[in-house]
């Protein structure tokens, strides 16, 4: 399953091997969500595990939602009502545990995103950033890779929008930041690099 900011624009991903392009924060997300953490609410647990505002300069988030169940994760991301036992699957095999995610809004109005998935274990992580990473490649318009330094395994890309991801796993978890940018440019790819070491930094200890 595919998400993002703005389908095929700033892309996320989620549910193993089958994707679907979505928009980005919809009631539905809300409806599905077993937990919202507030702005104004100290975070915890898996919903600590995003970017904060201004992590991404001038970005800021107003709720990180989280999600408990496979089902709530995927009809969240999908804007669908109900989520099919065989749509589950991919991520049932990862040993899926909890997703949590930050929509966060720049200057200019412009969408960014930063979500995160828990695994049982380290490979399940892995096996998720292997598993988006080809589908981005494969499916995300416009696809132009990035290098990453400073982050072990970390992957960047450039897709029509403009927008930039960059995608990590660390330990039992998988990390997707992302933001809509004027320009994709050395300048802009620095900045989300720079927001998501941080991130690495605060997660990895």
């Amino acid at each position: 399953m595919l998400v993002g900011v703005v389908a095929s624009v700033v892309l996320a991903g989620c549910g193993g091997s089958s994707h679907e392009p979505s928009t980005a924060a919809t009631s539905a997300r809300a409806a599905t969500a077993s937990t919202t953490t507030t702005a104004a609410t100290p975070a915890s647990g898996i919903a600590s595990r995003v970017l904060a505002s201004d992590e991404l300069p001038g970005f800021k988030g107003s709720h990180t939602t989280v999600y408990n169940t496979a089902s709530g994760w995927l009809a969240a991301e999908t804007g669908a009502t109900q989520v099919a036992a065989s749509q589950t699957k991919p991520l049932t095999r990862l040993g899926f545990v909890a997703a949590a995610r930050e929509d966060l809004t720049g200057p200019g109005g412009r969408d960014g995103l930063s979500l995160v998935e828990q695994f049982k274990t380290p490979g399940g992580a892995r096996s998720e950033l292997a598993n988006e990473l080809s589908t981005f490649k494969a499916t995300a318009p416009g696809y132009q890779p990035f290098p990453v330094a400073g982050i072990p395994g970390a992957r960047g890309y450039a897709a029509e929008g403009p927008g930039l991801n960059l995608a990590f796993a660390s330990g039992d978890y998988y990390y997707l930041v992302g933001e809509f940018v004027p320009a994709v440019s050395a300048s802009s790819e620095a900045t989300l690099i720079a927001a998501a070491k941080r991130l690495y930094r605060g997660v990895h200890g």
